[in-house]
């Protein structure tokens, strides 16, 4: 399956380390941009103490890293690659260690049956619910425990449609020194 990173050139060594290292990074969910990440609605009958901390240690065990399934969107462009100043690397995932989901978009997970769970799955269940007004990354996480990078193999990069003629050629000459073969293709403005 062919997923896409949204990314500026902002901070230009951990986009590089992307290409250098073939590998994403994985972020604790208390560092995504949703105030409401890995919030979840329950009963108080269903969940005691003890097991809400059950819960939030695992967790604060699972990273992720959030892809996307389109790879012309123009929200994501405007939202995660600075305008249409940045770029989009297509990607797909070789770790073995991670576990590849898809984001449900029908709000916070509302957790009814704790018992038939174990805290690490219900974890997962809620890392992977969100708001759907958030519905339009198209979202699949790739869910990683006790790591902080998730291993890729990068196949095409798509620049913005804001980026110069200059700047893709110096960015694409750059890139294919760290990742041979790679491909480039430019993102069509679907505005006048």
């Amino acid at each position: 399956m062919k997923l896409y990173k949204y990314r500026s050139f902002d901070d230009l060594r951990f986009l590089l380390d992307i290409f250098l290292n073939n590998r994403l990074y994985a972020a604790e969910y208390t560092q995504m941009n949703d105030p409401m990440e890995g919030h979840y609605l329950v009963k108080p009958e269903v969940i005691n103490a003890r097991t809400k901390a059950l819960i939030k240690n695992e967790k604060d065990t699972v990273r992720i890293v959030s892809l996307s399934t389109d790879s012309d969107n123009q929200l994501m462009w405007s939202h995660y690659a600075d305008g249409h100043n940045g770029l989009a690397i297509e990607v797909e995932i070789r770790d073995e260690f991670s576990e590849l989901k898809k984001v449900n978009y029908q709000g916070l997970s509302e957790l009814t049956h704790f018992a038939e769970r174990d805290p690490l799955e219900t974890a997962k269940h809620i890392l992977t619910h969100k708001h759907e007004f958030w519905s339009y990354e198209n979202e699949f996480r790739v869910l990683i425990r006790h790591k902080k990078f998730v291993s890729v193999v990068i196949t095409k990069v798509i620049f913005g449609c804001q980026v110069s003629d200059d700047d893709k050629r110096f960015y694409s000459e750059l890139l294919l020194k760290l990742t041979p073969n790679l491909k480039f293709e430019s993102a069509v403005k679907q505005f006048t």
